[in-house]
């Protein structure tokens, strides 16, 4: 898991976005498809 979690940051940048009215933004863009793919997002409540 450690190692595949290392693998993944060689392509994936991880983005954490605070709070609910952030997350309801970010869910609109996701849903819209305006998110790099490329991109993590962790959502912190």
């Amino acid at each position: 898991m450690t190692s595949r979690s290392k693998q993944s940051k060689e392509w994936m940048y991880v983005k954490e976005i605070d709070g609910i009215e952030n997350f309801i933004k970010t869910y609109c863009q996701i849903v819209s498809g305006n998110i790099n793919p490329k991109e993590g997002i962790i959502i912190k409540i």
